[in-house]
């Protein structure tokens, strides 16, 4: 039942088992409330980045390019219609993301990006619908030099 993975059963559960004090709870509830309000926030803010974005037609479907450190871009896209989306954050680090249900393959994206720009840590995901490039997480990783019409190119 994924009705008990919801707020208010998870907060219920924790008062039932005595694992929060009530303080607690009042805590935890406004620490996830706080935490949705921003979720929520950051979808707004990517429909209105999402009107920016450049469109454009690959051989699976329509696709969207678009400049902004907001992840939600990528899936508020891909929710919108979009079968393929491409992000760019301000400091350079790519993300390029098929819908699940697609039948995008992005091998031939990622040879042609890394001939583009060699340097630059590219990653090919298994299931061949993500292509990656940079991450926060690894400090040894080499954001892309290239701007959004190259990468658009490569399709």
């Amino acid at each position: 039942d994924y009705y008990t993975f919801m707020l208010a059963p998870i907060l219920d559960g924790l008062k039932h088992n005595n694992t929060l004090t009530d303080q607690g709870l009042i805590d935890l509830g406004s620490t996830c409330l706080d935490g949705i309000y921003t979720s929520m926030k950051l979808k707004i803010e990517a429909e209105k980045e999402i009107e920016k974005g450049r469109q454009f037609e690959t051989q699976w479907g329509k696709a969207i390019a678009i400049e902004s450190k907001n992840d939600e871009t990528l899936t508020v896209a891909q929710k919108l219609g979009y079968i393929l989306v491409i992000r760019k954050d301000p400091q350079g680090m790519i993300r390029i993301k098929a819908r699940p249900d697609s039948q995008v393959d992005l091998t031939y994206v990622w040879e042609k990006v890394k001939t583009a720009d060699p340097q630059a840590t590219w990653y090919l995901h298994p299931s061949k619908k993500m292509l990656l490039n940079g991450s926060y997480k690894n400090p040894n990783s080499i954001f892309s030099n290239l701007e959004i019409e190259d990468i658009i190119n490569c399709f």
